[in-house]
């Protein structure tokens, strides 16, 4: 079986690999040059990044200097991480951001800055979820209380940086995209269900050379719903939206804490 000239039947990789390859595709250095120039300007000189995945961003901020910690429950990501990404400056742990509250280790650690990218957090109680077993409810507590022990590794003064699907590419409902980026090939089908709040991205193609076939649902909220969310939840000196992080993908919002 083929579509458009792929041969569908070839094994996959995992989703794992083509999110890793995908998010250093994108993550190109004026991203990185711009997320450094922000912390910069907001006095962050430590971070810690839930969700890090390969590390490849927290790479590019140790060498301006800042000590990371990146935290990932994946272990192809972390072996990726301190593989290709690894640096003195940086240190990888196994941990889900959920259980963030009950590591011994970053117990009584506070940090200038607290991350989670790449949309990640609208993956929390959804991710391995399909139509039949996706929980809106489920996806919006977990959420809620994660957002509360990351902002409790936030020191005064400190910030909470998130990201989450644009407002533009919301309103576009059910669409195709193509991303053709080196050796990247994809045709991505999103599907947008506003009244079950969910997000369903559907990929194939080829990354590398090899095939990928594969996609994951996520909580849909949008960027307004997520900054009443930390203001009623969390009670930041403030919320705000930087226009000066050029992230390709995302609307990013920080709060202050």
């Amino acid at each position: 079986m083929k579509r458009e000239g792929i041969n569908i039947e070839k094994p996959s990789i995992p989703l794992s690999e083509e999110w890793a390859e995908l998010s250093a595709a994108f993550c190109g250095p004026e991203l990185i040059k711009s997320l450094g120039d922000f912390f910069e300007k907001n006095n962050v000189r430590t971070i810690l990044e839930a969700a890090c995945g390969d590390g490849h961003v927290l790479h590019g901020l140790s060498q301006t200097g800042i000590d990371c910690v990146g935290i990932d429950s994946d272990d192809y990501l972390l072996n990726r991480a301190k593989q290709i990404n690894g640096d003195p400056k940086i240190s990888y742990k196994k941990l889900d951001v959920t259980d963030l509250d009950k590591d011994e280790e970053l117990r009584d650690k506070q940090f200038d800055a607290v991350m989670m990218r790449g949309n990640s957090i609208t993956a929390l109680g959804a991710w391995g979820t399909d139509k039949t077993t996706f929980n809106p409810e489920k996806c919006y507590q977990m959420i809620q209380a994660t957002l509360i022990k990351m902002w409790s590794k936030v020191k005064d003064g400190g910030i909470l940086f998130l990201d989450v699907t644009r407002q533009a590419d919301i309103d576009q409902g059910d669409h195709e995209q193509k991303i053709n980026l080196g050796d990247i090939h994809l045709t991505g089908v999103i599907t947008i269900d506003q009244a079950q709040k969910r997000r369903d991205v559907f990929g194939y193609g080829t990354v590398n050379g090899e095939y990928f076939n594969g996609g994951s649902s996520s909580y849909l909220i949008t960027p307004d719903e997520l900054k009443t969310l930390l203001v009623e939840l969390l009670k930041p000196q403030k919320v705000w939206q930087p226009t000066d992080v050029q992230e390709p993908l995302y609307e990013v919002i920080c709060a202050k804490k």
